[in-house]
């Protein structure tokens, strides 16, 4: 409803942009250091993700580096460099400003509610470092379409984080990426995931020194892990449940006069079907590190080379067949709230973790 139109006889009226819903606004302006506006700028929001130690270790890992969702908005700055956001409801987000040439700015817990006048925001953006390369198979061909992913090495704030900073670039015909928005002086692990091949990803971080550096990588074609989920009581299928698996080495520094191949690790994920079946292809030859399974009411199943369960080994081109039976779990709620005022805290992060075993949650 637009009160006090004026209308008049043979005359149109523009009444501009109206905007439906609730007057949730982020505005902003993204700069260089400098304080030069820069136009054409993406800004994107996202929801935010479950901080690693709610998700389990494994399949937020897995998730965050293998997973691509879809911004909740997204726009690019103007002439000036302003940018607004107009479609978000009441929420916590987490916010990327990314313009080649330029190293990425991600912000967190950007918070954006009706009750709240809009939020103005200066996002400054440093000069960008750019990693490129060819990403070839074994044979040498080139792989058009490839995705390769630069992950900002946290250490161990990567436990307490929810985001995972990365940034994307796609192959060409010949092979070639260029990944131009890292930031100098920077450490990255590097990914490299394309149709056909085994997902490889570099545990040994590549500290970013030069305006530009080179990195080639190899794709080989791998194995697969099939097998079912069923409900260990009754032994009917578990349909839905997430299969996650790890193989090579995925967790501390490269072992010393390690080769290059000890120093790289690969993920797969897949879904049960409706008779609990799952198949994941392309796994990277090796050893299985982790698999996991998590379906909504049933204990985390975890099979790990640290428990004495783990999974046979993958061979390039061969089929391991592993069985999975769940236990049927508990659930607990509440309600949070603040101690002081008695009133309810909306967004807060509960977490349950298993006594003495983290690695299940």
């Amino acid at each position: 409803s637009i009160q006090g139109v004026n209308v008049v006889r043979g005359t149109t009226t523009d009444l501009g942009d109206v905007m439906l819903g609730a007057n949730v606004v982020l505005r902003g302006r993204v700069i260089d250091g400098t304080g030069r506006p820069l136009p054409g700028t993406s800004v994107a929001v996202f929801t935010p993700r479950r901080s690693v130690i709610s998700e389990g270790f494994i399949f937020s890992m897995v998730d965050q580096a293998t997973s691509f969702p879809a911004p909740v908005e997204q726009v690019l700055t103007d002439d000036d460099g302003w940018f607004t956001l107009v479609s978000l409801e009441d929420g916590s987000y987490r916010l990327e400003a990314r313009q080649s040439g330029y190293a990425t700015r991600y912000e967190t817990g950007v918070v954006v509610s009706e009750e709240r006048p809009a939020r103005d925001m200066t996002i400054v953006l440093g000069d960008g470092a750019t990693v490129r390369g060819r990403v070839v198979d074994d044979t040498g061909k080139p792989i058009a379409g490839a995705r390769v992913l630069a992950m900002k090495d946290m250490g161990r704030r990567f436990f307490n984080s929810t985001t995972l900073e990365r940034d994307v670039a796609l192959t060409d015909e010949s092979g070639t990426y260029a990944l131009d928005t890292l930031t100098q002086g920077t450490t990255y692990r590097f990914g490299v995931m394309a149709d056909g091949f085994a997902p490889v990803f570099s545990m040994a971080g590549m500290e970013v020194m030069q305006k530009v550096e080179t990195q080639d990588f190899t794709l080989v074609r791998g194995g697969s892990i099939v097998g079912r989920v069923t409900r260990k009581d009754n032994g009917e299928p578990v349909v839905g449940a997430r299969v996650v698996a790890a193989v090579g080495r995925m967790m501390g520094p490269p072992r010393r006069g390690g080769n290059e191949e000890e120093q790289k690790a690969g993920t797969g994920t897949a879904t049960t079907a409706e008779d609990g079946t799952f198949r994941i292809e392309n796994m990277m030859p090796g050893p299985v590190m982790s698999g996991q399974v998590k379906a909504p009411g049933y204990v985390t199943f975890t099979a790990s080379m640290w428990t004495g369960n783990g999974w046979p080994d993958v061979e390039p081109g061969g089929v391991n067949e592993v069985v999975i039976e769940l236990e049927p779990g508990g659930s607990v709620g509440g309600v949070v709230t603040d101690a002081k005022t008695n009133e309810p805290i909306p967004y807060a992060e509960v977490t349950v973790l298993p006594q003495g075993n983290p690695w299940r949650a």
